[in-house]
C-alpha cells in the first residue's frame, strides 16, 4: 500500500496575520493519519478538518509554527513512540499510550463507537459482549475502543485490519460478520460508497472516545507543552473549540 504523506505549514498564513513579534515561533512538527473532519486533504492539497483548524488557533495564541503531516496511523505512532516528531494529531485516551503521550488536558473531539453489520443480517448487540461471540469482528488495527471492548477482546474473535474502507468491503462480501469503527467515520464511508441499503450501524454505541492533541513524552519540549496547554484551556473555556467542530458539522459536548 501507497503511504501517503502530505506537509502543511501554516508559516505563509501566519505571516499574514499575526503581528512579527509571533512570528519567531518555533517551528513543530505534528503528525496524524485521514480522519474524516478531523484532519484530511482538501482542494489544492490543502489540509482542513477540526484539528488543523485548531492548530491554527493555537499558532495564533502561542506564535509556534505547526507543520502538520499525514501518514498512516501505524507510522504515525512509531515516530511519536521515537521521539522524531513532536505531536500526534486526534489519538483516543488510552493509559496504555500514556506510556509514551503526554495528552493536552482537554479533548477536542468526541466520537461514539459503534459496530456496523449488513442490513439484512440482524446481530444480536444489546450492550453485552457475550453475545458476540459466535460473531467474526473486524476491528482497525492500533484503534482504541474502549475498556469495556478491550477487556472483552481475549473472548471474542477479533481480526485487525488497516483500513476503514477496506473493512467496510470485507464486511459486504462476508469475510467478517461485524465492523467496530467510530460513528463519524462509519458515516461518512457509507454515504461516499452508497452503502446506505446494505449496511447498518448498530445499537448501543460501545462506548464515547474523546479525541486529544497529545506530546511526544521524550523530547524534552516541556514550555512548548505549557504554551499549547495553555491556548487549548482558552479556546476550551471560550467555547472555540466547540465552534470549530460545529462548522464541520460535529457535535462536542463541553463539561
Amino acid at each position: 500500500m501507497r503511504k501517503l504523506r502530505v506537509s502543511f505549514t501554516l508559516y505563509l498564513l501566519l505571516a499574514c496575520f499575526l503581528p512579527l513579534p509571533l512570528l519567531a515561533g518555533q517551528h513543530y512538527v505534528f503528525v496524524g493519519t485521514t480522519f474524516p473532519y478531523i484532519l484530511e486533504e482538501g482542494e489544492n492539497k490543502q489540509l482542513k478538518g477540526v484539528g488543523v483548524t485548531l492548530l491554527q488557533e493555537i499558532s495564533r495564541l502561542t506564535g509556534d509554527v505547526f507543520d502538520i503531516r499525514i501518514l498512516p496511523w501505524t507510522r504515525a505512532l512509531s515516530l511519536i513512540k521515537r521521539g522524531e516528531v513532536s505531536g500526534l494529531i486526534g489519538p483516543y485516551f488510552s493509559k496504555a499510550r500514556q506510556q509514551y503521550l503526554e495528552y493536552a488536558p482537554y479533548p477536542f473531539y468526541e466520537d461514539r463507537m459503534v459496530f456496523v453489520s449488513r442490513s439484512l443480517e440482524k446481530v444480536d448487540w444489546n450492550g453485552d459482549f457475550d453475545a458476540l461471540k459466535r460473531y467474526n469482528i473486524l476491528s482497525i488495527k492500533n484503534w482504541y475502543y474502549g475498556p469495556d471492548f478491550e477487556k472483552a477482546r481475549s473472548k471474542l474473535t477479533i481480526y485487525d485490519t488497516i483500513s476503514t474502507e477496506g473493512a467496510l468491503d470485507m464486511l459486504l462480501h462476508h469475510r467478517a460478520d461485524v465492523v467496530a469503527l467510530n460513528e463519524r467515520n462509519a458515516r461518512h464511508l457509507i454515504k461516499r460508497k452508497g452503502m446506505s441499503t446494505v449496511v447498518h450501524i448498530n445499537s448501543p454505541h460501545i462506548a464515547i472516545n474523546h479525541g486529544y492533541l497529545a506530546y511526544a513524552k521524550n523530547r524534552g519540549e516541556d514550555a512548548l507543552h505549557q504554551r499549547m496547554n495553555e491556548a487549548l484551556e482558552t479556546l476550551y473555556i471560550n467555547g472555540e473549540i466547540r465552534r470549530i467542530n460545529a462548522r464541520f458539522g460535529l457535535s462536542f459536548e463541553q463539561d
